[in-house]
C-alpha cells in the first residue's frame, strides 16, 4: 500500500524537467503568455494535467485510518462552514485547534530549478497538506506563501477528537516529507524541502471567532493566544518536526513517549510549555507502520491483527473503531477480537498455543488508580476480550499468541484514546 505513489511519480517528472509532459507544459504556458501579452484581459491558465497534482488515495486512507464523519470532501478556503453564520459585527466563543504547516528550505530550490518547477514542487506539497488535513477534518483557513494554516474544529466535535485529528494529519504529512520526498532529491547538492508544524489548542474560554476587516473584504478567523502560539511553535520546530503546546499534551494526557519535554528550552511564551511531538514513535503505535532494514518507516498491514469495536453499554450495538481514530468516552465497552485476515483467529490447541491479554494504560488517572498494567485473565485463551474504557489517555490492548518450541511468539497491540 503506497498512499503517495502517484504524487512521487509526478515529483520525479518535475525534477527531471525534460519529459514530454514538462516540455508540453512549458510550451503551452509560453503560448498562453504570448496570448496574454497581446490581450491584457487574458491570464495564463494551468490545466489540471499541467498542475502535476494527483489525488491522495482516499480508499487507502480510509482503510488504514477509518472513516471520518467530519472530513471535508471538497475543501474550500474561506469562512469555516460551521461558523459562517456569524455576522460581521458578532463574535462566538468556541474552541479551536490551530495548525501551521511551513515549507522549510524551498527558497534554495531557486539554485537549481526553474520558477515553473519550483511552483509545481511547492504546489504538490501544499496540495498534499490540503488533502490530508481535509481528510482528518481540518478546515483550510488560508495558504500563505510557503505555508498552510488549518483549523481542526467542528461545531459538534469533542475538542479532544479535534486534537487527535490534528496530530494524525501532522504525523502523516511529516512521514511523507521525511521518508518519501527525499528519494527524488538525490541527484545533486539540493536537499529536499522539509516542513515544520506547530499545533496548539485554545478552549472556548480563551478563543473567539469573528470577522476581521470590512464587511465586503474580510476573513472569519479566531482571536486567542493559542492561535498565535501555533505559529510560534511552528517556527520553533526542527525540519520535518512537530512542536505542540502544553494544552495539546494536557487535553489528551499524552505519554512522555510521544511528547518530548526539553528541560533546557521548554517555554514558548511566559510559563506556557512547548513539546516536541515524536511523530515517528507515534506512528509506530499503529500496527501497520513498521521500521524497515534501512531505518525508514514503511506501511505494511499485518495478516494477524486485532480488531476493535465499541458500544455505549453491554446492551448496545457495537461499532467499528480504527486505531487512534478518536477518543472513546469513559464507561464505554470496548471489544477486541483476534483476527487472521478477515476471519477470526483459530487457536491451534493441537500445537498447544496459548493466548494472553493485557491492558497497558497511560496517564495520571490510571497511575493514581495503580492500573498502568492490567492482566485480563478472564480473556486468556479466548479470541475476543471485552473491557471498559476507564481512564483518560492513550492506551493499548496487548495480545500475545504463545507458540511452543522454537517458533516465535506473536505480539499484537491496538492503540486507543479515552476521554
Amino acid at each position: 500500500m503506497k498512499l503517495f505513489e502517484n504524487k512521487l511519480n509526478q515529483i520525479d517528472e518535475i525534477l527531471r524537467g525534460n519529459d514530454t509532459f514538462y516540455k508540453s507544459f512549458e510550451s503551452n504556458s509560453q503560448q498562453q503568455l504570448n496570448k496574454a501579452l497581446s490581450d491584457s484581459t487574458t491570464g495564463i491558465e494551468v490545466s489540471k494535467e499541467d498542475k502535476v497534482v494527483a489525488k491522495v488515495n482516499y480508499d487507502d486512507l480510509q482503510s488504514l485510518f477509518g472513516t471520518h464523519r467530519f472530513s471535508f470532501i471538497e475543501p474550500k478556503i474561506g469562512p469555516h462552514p460551521d461558523f459562517q453564520h456569524i455576522q460581521h459585527n458578532q463574535y462566538l466563543s468556541h474552541y479551536a485547534v490551530s495548525m501551521f504547516v511551513d515549507i522549510k528550505g524551498s527558497t534554495k530550490l531557486i539554485n537549481k530549478y526553474s520558477l515553473l518547477q519550483i511552483r509545481q514542487i511547492k504546489d504538490t506539497i501544499l496540495t498534499l497538506a490540503i488533502e490530508v488535513c481535509s481528510f482528518f477534518g481540518g478546515h483550510i483557513q488560508r495558504l500563505q506563501g510557503d505555508g498552510v494554516f488549518v483549523y481542526f474544529v467542528r461545531a459538534e466535535m469533542n475538542p479532544k477528537d479535534a486534537v487527535i485529528n490534528a496530530i494524525n494529519a501532522a504525523s502523516l504529512l511529516v512521514f511523507f516529507m521525511q521518508y518519501h520526498l527525499p528519494k527524488f532529491f538525490n541527484d545533486g547538492d539540493i536537499k529536499a524541502p522539509q516542513i515544520r508544524i506547530g499545533i496548539d489548542y485554545g478552549d472556548e474560554k480563551k478563543t473567539i471567532w469573528s470577522y476581521y476587516g470590512l464587511s465586503y473584504c474580510n476573513e472569519l478567523t479566531t482571536t486567542g493566544l493559542h492561535t498565535d502560539l501555533a505559529a510560534k511553535l511552528q517556527a520553533a520546530s526542527v525540519g520535518n518536526g512537530i512542536m505542540i503546546g502544553q494544552n495539546v499534551v494536557t487535553e489528551l494526557d499524552l505519554p512522555d513517549s510521544f511528547a518530548k519535554f526539553d528541560i533546557a528550552d521548554n517555554v514558548i511564551f511566559d510559563n506556557y510549555k512547548k513539546y516536541n511531538f515524536d511523530w515517528n514513535n507515534y506512528l509506530l503505535s499503529f500496527d501497520f507502520f513498521k521500521n524497515d532494514n534501512y531505518a525508514s518507516l514503511v506501511i505494511e498491514v499485518p495478516k494477524i491483527r486485532l480488531k476493535c469495536e465499541i458500544a455505549e453499554n453491554e446492551n448496545s450495538q457495537y461499532f467499528s473503531y480504527h486505531q487512534n481514530l478518536y477518543s472513546i468516552p469513559i464507561g464505554y465497552k470496548v471489544r477486541f477480537s483476534l483476527m487472521d485476515g478477515d476471519s477470526e483467529y483459530r487457536i491451534k490447541t493441537e500445537f498447544k498455543e496459548e493466548v494472553r491479554w493485557e491492558i497497558n494504560n497511560s496517564g495520571q488517572q490510571a497511575k493514581s488508580a495503580d492500573k498502568l498494567k492490567q492482566d485480563v485473565k478472564d480473556c486468556n485463551n479466548k479470541t475476543s476480550c471485552i473491557v471498559d474504557a476507564e481512564f483518560l489517555g492513550h492506551h493499548y490492548m496487548l495480545c500475545k499468541i504463545i507458540k511452543q518450541g522454537s517458533i516465535p511468539n506473536i505480539n499484537l497491540r491496538f492503540p486507543v484514546y479515552v476521554r
